[in-house]
């Protein structure tokens, strides 16, 4: 990231000092008489105007400037008329200097010029002046040619350094040098110049220039990587400036954005950074900033949401950052316009758009390097965001290129902060043992030399040593490093993910001291998992943040797969039990606990209703932002203001959690997640005789399986999770294509089956990572299909479906209602059949063809308790809360995001989405799918029927018309799809026809309970058995007479 210097060589003192009033000239035109009422400023004499103008500089009065402009202009026509020339020169003097502080050198060089042709000609001895004269003269051609004419400048200081000078003039030149110098990386030199200038700007009380000193000297300390002294400088300057009367915004956002710049790039405290930068933003906008400003704002707040696992607001950031700088910049400005594609390029990284990543890596590199020459720090960022990238698309010897040119260069002009970075790299994808401990060494030195407090960077690299120290065996500095480690953590508790991983680490490498307490330390590692992610308020960010926890679960379920191995100790089955759930849909899992704990006593209605508005707000103009990008007819300046707006809402919605938090803890505390504590109730009360509950945990090698059934639990483990994964991708392109998928097949049962008890029926699959993506009734056992003997339902976590089960026990209603929209492209021929027919059926209400809208769906789906969606669904791979549900072909605004569903209130027994990959969606490691069905659960629906890939319409018609017939006989969700899909291969004669792609596609998941009898079915069943007693009654009567 681009410190904000203020220090180009062109830019002298002065103009800083009123870089942010010029933009608002005409707002404070209005102010000028209020503020100088109370002083006769237009006809002063010249020695009280100069006082004047010095005060300016003791008490940031900038706004006074543009009169003392016109009071200089009389007194230059004043002392011309009466021929008092010394007093002219000195008019002409201030006048340049007002000229420069207003940002317009070609007005002030020829009043210096004049100035001292007149010194010469009428022989006038006052040496301050005269310097003051040549020190401006030099600084006007440098602001007018936009040149730096160095030699000129160091000539002027070195002319007064001795004797008679004008000390402000003087101390102003120390400053400047100090710049030139820190533009020429020649920190050394600048320091003691700054120093001496603000020694003399304090003793004299001139605190704006004191403050922008202040801000100059933190940039060199910054530049020689001297944290503490940078900061405190920032600071020093901050602490000035606020207390000016009128504060200078631009230098007050410099110093705001710069701290906020070291915390986030240098000492990695995500938290502080964005603390300072958010009012680095606020600063900016008051000083009608350029734009260039609030892209270096941008781009670096995005990297610090990105750090704090807060993606979606990482990612607004950073497209606003692109915008403006690929709208706004001029080409001289692509440093800052290749860090913007490098920010957005990082974000979608982290979101798996990798192929555009790349794109605009490229793009970023190419801007640096057709600008830089090849040793510079510019180029060093480039190869290492660019290296960043081709990891990620799995390049990896381009990426191994990138990081290494990008250390040699850091080490070369002695940037370490990229070099510490690239090592951090390298030593990932290194092999290589003595190549690592080379980089080690390296690392330890930098961290010494140049970054003691960089606590996150030493702790990342003390959890890489952990790491090769595990791999290679070395116990002994496997202990010391952990030490280290743990002295670090406590230093500053802001870093959850690596305190996650340190307690993994501890619990691997003392488990078998006999002083340590294994059971303890694992509770408490799952402990700090679920603190962690409830810190985490929007589901997205938690999904992310979850993402990254499955490498410290998994270390963390290996040792208590061990010890379970070696002792058989329940408490450790129960143990890995809650391993294997505390990662799996939690987001999904607290959004039902949000529906369950809204009628909490004590809450006002009202904070529900505000919670509700304020989630519609964003979810609305997050959709407008999602349109507007999609339309080539949006302007920028429309997609930016919505960007604006989005962040309003969100810190609007955040300020009203932390409120509700203070206000109703008890409402707060109910809807964060908790451990659960074990599987007993689950196996007593939920699970039936004749069913097994298969709970996976897959990690990239070794993989686990747990069944819970009456008869007990089973833990095993597995080292064959990438041949696994292999082979379900094979499986899936051999549906999609309608290929032979026995061998396969056959193959994978084998793998990730169990060997089923005789009196095993049902089948509840929790599935994890990859397993989410195919159905598990295609797989053989015995040369038949899992589901032929098996019914099969889903579940995303044990917790999740024990919450499904009691939403369906709290609901009496069972009112079907279907929707089959009519399309003009893309046609549904049996969508109106498919409803029409299963209304005769079940009864309730069908909207067919132009009835079929996403008006009356939204109005029938919180008072129905059966719904049918017979619709077009689009999958949006990049954003799943885009994923849609169409109810026409040619109206956008018919289309019925996940986004939406979101948000609504559906207490339903189920759901059936009977449409193309309704079940599909983009991959989580964590969450599973997130699929069109999993928005209706998280809006409270029990159970979902879904499809796993692009079903058939005629044959996805017949099995939704059986699987109706066979729910109106009570038969149970799981069983009645089982004999719907039998009872279809049972009718095809065409066996291209009974290949799984036709029929497995749809599975069901949640609470597959029987629908529930509506009551008045009930009262007409009792009332009906009445009467045919009383009729056989009187029947046996009438016939003993």
């Amino acid at each position: 990231m681009p410190l904000k210097t203020l220090a180009l060589f062109f830019l002298i003192p002065l103009v800083i000092a009123c870089n942010s009033h010029q933009n608002n000239k005409k707002e404070n035109l209005k102010k000028e008489d209020a503020v100088l009422s109370s002083k006769p400023i237009l006809n002063a004499d010249i020695d009280t105007l100069q006082t004047y103008f010095l005060e300016v500089y003791k008490e940031g009065t900038m706004s006074s400037m543009y009169s003392l402009n016109q009071a200089f202009k009389s007194a230059v026509h004043f002392y011309d008329s009466t021929s008092n020339y010394y007093k002219k020169i000195k008019a002409l003097n201030y006048l340049g200097r007002s000229y420069l502080a207003l940002s317009k050198p070609a007005e002030a060089f020829p009043a210096f010029i004049l100035a001292d042709s007149l010194y010469q000609a009428h022989k006038i001895k006052d040496i301050p002046l005269k310097h003051s004269i040549d020190y401006y003269s030099v600084y006007a051609k440098v602001q007018f040619t936009k040149k730096l004419h160095f030699n000129e400048t160091v000539a002027v200081y070195e002319k007064y350094k001795e004797g008679p000078k004008d000390a402000y003039v003087f101390a102003l030149s120390e400053e400047y040098l100090a710049r030139v110098y820190i533009d020429s990386a020649k920190y050394d030199k600048a320091i003691p110049k700054l120093q001496s200038a603000i020694a003399y700007f304090e003793k004299e009380s001139y605190n704006l220039s004191t403050s922008i000193a202040y801000s100059v000297l933190g940039v060199a300390y910054d530049g020689k990587e001297d944290i503490d002294r940078s900061l405190q400088a920032y600071q020093h300057s901050i602490a000035i400036g606020e207390k000016l009367k009128e504060p200078n915004y631009a230098v007050l956002a410099s110093n705001s954005y710069n701290i906020g710049l070291m915390y986030q790039d240098r000492l990695g405290n995500a938290t502080k950074a964005i603390t300072y930068l958010e009012k680095a933003v606020a600063y900016d906008q008051k000083s009608a900033a350029q734009q260039g400003y609030l892209v270096d704002d941008y781009t670096s707040l995005a990297a610090a949401y990105l750090a704090k696992f807060d993606l979606h607001n990482a990612k607004i950031y950073a497209e606003l950052a692109l915008s403006i700088a690929n709208e706004k910049l001029p080409e001289t400005e692509f440093y800052r316009r290749a860090i913007a594609y490098f920010t957005l390029s990082n974000v979608l990284s982290e979101n798996n758009e990798n192929e555009t990543a790349l794109v605009l890596a490229q793009k970023g590199y190419v801007l640096i390097t057709e600008n830089t020459p090849e040793k510079h720090r510019y180029v060093c960022n480039a190869n290492l965001h660019l290296g960043n990238a081709f990891l990620k698309n799995k390049d990896t010897l381009k990426a191994i290129s990138c990081f290494k040119k990008t250390a040699q260069i850091a080490k070369e002009i002695d940037r370490a902060v990229f070099e510490v970075q690239a090592n951090k790299a390298l030593l990932n994808l290194s092999k290589n043992s003595q190549e690592m401990q080379k980089i080690f060494l390296r690392q330890d030195a930098i961290f010494t030399e140049k970054f003691e407090n960089a606590y996150k960077y030493q702790m990342e690299n003390e959890l890489q040593k952990l790491n090769f120290y595990e791999k290679n065996n070395e116990d002994e500095l496997r202990f010391k490093t952990f030490e280290h480690l743990s002295n670090l953590i406590h230093k500053e508790d802001l870093y959850a993910e690596i305190a996650i991983q340190l307690k993994a680490a501890e619990i691997a490498i003392f488990n078998e001291k006999s002083n340590f307490n294994t059971k303890k330390a694992i509770q408490a590692f799952i402990q700090k998992l679920i603190t962690s992610k409830n810190n985490y308020q929007n589901p997205n960010n938690k999904v992310f943040f979850s993402n990254q926890l499955k490498e410290p679960v998994a270390k963390v379920l290996q040792v208590v797969y061990q010890n379970y191995k070696k002792t058989n100790d329940k408490e450790y089955l129960q143990l890995a039990f809650q391993l294997m759930e505390v990662n799996k849909n939690t987001a999904l899992l607290q959004g039902l606990q949000y529906l369950s704990f809204k009628n909490i006593a004590g809450i006002p209605k009202e904070v529900f209703e505000r919670e509700e508005d304020l989630q519609e707000k964003m979810n609305n103009n997050y959709q407008y932002i999602h349109y507007y990008k999609n339309n080539s007819l949006a302007n920028e300046d429309s997609i930016r203001k919505l960007f604006q707006k989005q962040l309003a809402y969100e810190k609007e919605y955040s300020s009203f959690l932390l409120d509700v938090e203070k206000k109703y803890p008890n409402y707060a505390n109910a809807k964060k997640l908790t451990v659960i504590k074990d599987y007993s109730d689950f196996i007593k009360n939920k699970i039936q005789e004749d069913e097994v509950v298969l709970l996976y945990f897959m990690d990239t090698s070794i993989w686990y399986r747990m069944e819970l059934s009456k008869k007990g639990v089973q833990l095993e483990q597995f080292k064959n999770a990438a041949v696994i994964s292999n082979q379900i991708e094979h499986l899936q392109n051999q549906i999609y294509q309608r290929q032979s998928i026995t061998t396969l097949s056959n193959s994978l049962s084998e793998s990730i089956l169990p060997k089923f008890d005789a009196s095993i029926k049902r089948i509840t699959i929790i599935a994890d990572d990859f397993l989410n993506v195919i159905p598990f009734e295609i797989l053989q056992v015995e040369k038949r299909f899992l589901f032929e003997s098996k019914a099969i339902r889903y579940a995303g976590s044990v917790q999740l479906l024990n919450k499904q089960m009691e939403l369906q026990s709290s609901k009496s209603n069972s009112n079907w209602v279907g929707f089959a929209p009519q399309y003009t492209t893309s046609k549904l021929p049996n969508n109106a059949k498919e409803v029409a027919r299963i209304q005769e059926i079940i009864g309730g209400k069908s909207y067919l063809e132009n009835q079929a809208t996403k008006v009356n769906f939204i109005a029938e789906s919180s008072q129905s308790g059966i719904l049918h969606l017979a619709t077009h669904t689009e999958l949006n791979q990049v954003n799943p809360m885009f994923n849609q549900m169409w109810f026409s072909s040619t109206n956008k605004k018919q289309s019925l995001t996940a986004a939406e569903v979101y948000n609504l209130n559906i207490p339903a027994h189920l759901a059936v989405l009977s449409s193309c990959n309704t079940g599909f969606g983009k991959l989580e490691k964590s969450e599973g799918l997130m699929s069109m069905s999993r928005s209706f659960t998280y809006a409270g629906v029990s159970s979902t029927l879904m499809s796993m890939w692009k079903v058939p319409d005629k044959e996805t018609s017949e099995i939704m018309v059986s699987f109706y017939k066979y729910l109106s006989l009570g038969k149970p969700k799981d069983e009645a799809l089982q004999l719907a899909k039998l009872e279809y291969l049972k009718k095809q004669d065409d066996d291209a026809l009974r290949h799984p792609y036709y029929w497995a596609g749809f599975i069901v998941s949640g609470n597959v309970e029987p629908l529930p009898t509506n009551q008045n079915t009930i009262i007409y069943f009792i009332f009906g058995a009445l009467l045919l007693g009383l009729g056989l009654f009187f029947l046996l009567k009438w016939k003993k007479s």
